[in-house]
Parts: C-alpha cells; sequence; structure tokens
C-alpha cells in the first residue's frame, strides 16, 4: 500500500491491514495547554519536518516561550525543519478560543524548492504511548511504504 490520492479518496484518512492511515491530524481543544514535539528519527534521503496548519483557529501560541503568530489565509503554515530544531524538540504554547490546530509531517522536494506534506502523498500512522502521547510513523513524498522516514512524538499537557 503506497499512499496516493487514490488510497485516500478525498478523505483525511483510510484503513488498510487493520492500521488506520492519515494526511492530517487536528486538535481541537480549547483553552490554555502546551504541545511538545521530540523528534526519534528520520531514515529519508529528504529533509523532513513537522507542518502546523490553522483550520478556524482563534487564540495565542508560542513557540519555545517566543510569541508565533497565528497565520490566516488558507494553506498557511509553519514548517518546524529537522535540522533547525534545538536538540530535536519544541514546544507549541496554546491558549485556544476555537478552531484547530493541524499537524502533518513535511518532506523537501528540492525540485519544486518546498516541502510538501498530505495533500501530495505523505502520510502516517499514530501510536498511542500513553494518556495524551503520540508517535507518529510517517512517509515521505517518495512512493514506498516503509513509515520510517521521520518518526516523532507528540504529547499534550496542561
Amino acid at each position: 500500500m503506497i499512499p496516493n490520492s487514490r488510497a485516500f479518496d478525498g478523505k483525511t484518512f483510510f484503513e488498510y491491514e487493520g492500521k488506520t492511515f492519515y494526511r492530517w491530524h487536528h486538535i481541537r481543544k480549547t483553552g490554555s495547554y502546551t504541545l511538545r514535539f521530540r523528534i526519534i528519527s528520520t531514515k529519508s534521503p529528504h529533509r523532513q519536518g513537522i507542518a502546523l496548519f490553522f483550520s478556524d483557529f482563534k487564540g495565542k501560541l508560542w513557540l519555545n516561550d517566543e510569541p508565533l503568530p497565528v497565520l490566516k489565509g488558507k494553506f498557511q503554515h509553519y514548517t518546524f525543519k529537522v535540522g533547525e530544531i534545538t536538540d530535536n524538540v519544541f514546544t507549541l504554547m496554546v491558549k485556544a478560543e476555537n478552531g484547530s490546530l493541524v499537524f502533518a509531517n513535511a518532506s523537501e522536494r528540492i525540485e519544486i524548492e518546498s516541502f510538501t506534506c498530505g495533500a501530495f502523498a505523505s502520510a502516517f500512522w499514530i501510536e498511542t504511548l500513553g494518556n495524551d502521547r503520540y508517535r507518529f510513523h510517517c512517509n515521505d513524498h517518495e512512493e514506498d511504504d516503509d513509515f520510517d522516514d521521520l518518526i516523532f512524538d507528540m504529547e499534550i499537557g496542561e
């Protein structure tokens, strides 16, 4: 199984051999909380990252204690790139009024000088590590199905 537009068939997830694969992961939570990310490993020949999109999100964000503007407009996002993340760890502090934060893995495509994510065949499956602790097993934009191109943890804290 290679994640592609046909496999997703317009949906944000699909099931295959007992596992659910996703293009995006939505955090729909209001109030104050933190999201702590830790890069576990990368095995892709392409640079990897974690993309953050905003879906009708209203609120405030801080990246490692520094204010992070909420981007407005369709498909506006941040990409936290492996190699630019100090010690492979970063924390988002969130004060959400409504909407959701949307995450996806991102993969650098040199031929178009950009990072691409869920809409361009990248996908992931999620392993639950504990209460509000998750491990994302990600595939890049290459046509394979190894899901070890980027592995990262996300923990939701108060």
